[in-house]
């Protein structure tokens, strides 16, 4: 398995190598698919509360898909919609949310260059109310095939979270979940 494992990482490393890095993106509509994992906690735990109302939000992952469509206005910025599907283990909160993303390809209209994005918007789903997210990323984009790309990021985020649990009907919890992770996604 571990050599496998090494056999497509050297053929995906010579493959994304040897693609020409000087092709222009045009203007025009895009899309963006991209899957992460975070690590967040809650800024506003205090230690007097009791364990079952915060749910160990000390060891929470978010694991999420977002899918975007864009719009290239020129050689360094894109302005996209975007939504997916989000999961907090802790508390156990799942949501999908909507976004205004912008993002500005450092390198200009050249396939493989440095990202940046920012995302602003909100989540919808079984939670109590709408609330914040922000989300901010900054990677590098490699080209696979053609026009097709690879974007591996870092990044941060924060999410105010407001749910009530049936186990405590009538009360919301307000999470003001900060995190960072990585990311890995596709362009078109």
């Amino acid at each position: 398995m571990k050599f496998a494992f090494i056999g497509l990482l050297s053929c995906f490393l010579v493959n994304a190598y040897s693609q020409k890095t000087n092709i222009a993106r045009p203007e025009g509509f895009q899309f963006n698919a991209q899957a992460f994992a975070l690590v967040v906690g809650n800024i506003d735990e205090i230690d007097i509360t009791p364990d079952e109302l915060l749910m160990h939000v000390r060891d929470s992952r978010l694991i999420g898909i977002n899918f975007e469509a864009s719009y290239r206005f020129d050689e360094f910025w894109i302005l996209g919609l975007g939504t997916g599907y989000e999961y907090i283990n802790q508390p156990d909160i799942s949501y999908v949310p909507l976004y205004i993303s912008l993002r500005s390809s450092i390198g200009g209209d050249k396939i493989e260059a440095p990202i940046f994005r920012l995302n602003v918007g909100t989540q919808f789903g079984d939670l109590a109310k709408i609330a914040p997210l922000l989300r901010a990323g900054i990677g590098y984009r490699l080209p696979i095939y053609k026009e097709l790309c690879l974007n591996l990021e870092g990044i941060i985020t924060y999410q105010g979270l407001r749910k009530e649990f049936e186990s405590n009907p009538g009360i919301i919890q307000y999470y003001n979940m900060y995190g960072f992770g990585i990311g890995a996604g596709l362009e078109l």
